[in-house]
């Protein structure tokens, strides 16, 4: 990895419910501590993990609004109408 992870393993998951699909994200990362030998934890957890986060975040704001466009235009599997107003 280029920056200052040294590692990151990561995981998403489609669960199928009874409205629809849930997706859920899980992931660990570790930080490169060059100068300070052991101390690439305390960097992930104040301030890579973070920034990790927020970018996911992002991410999957993102994959849901495509997905949530692309299942509106669905012919396949038409999505009930509601009226304005209800």
């Amino acid at each position: 990895l280029e920056g200052p992870l040294s590692f990151s393993e990561e995981a998403f998951t489609l669960e199928d419910t009874d409205d629809g699909c849930r997706l859920s994200y899980w992931g660990v990362i570790e930080c490169k501590a060059r100068f300070l030998p052991g101390a690439g934890w305390l960097i992930a957890w104040t301030y890579a993990r973070s920034k990790y986060n927020s970018i996911i975040q992002d991410h999957m704001a993102r994959l849901k609004a495509a997905a949530e466009a692309r299942a509106a235009r669905s012919h396949v599997f038409p999505r009930k109408r509601t009226v304005q107003g209800e």
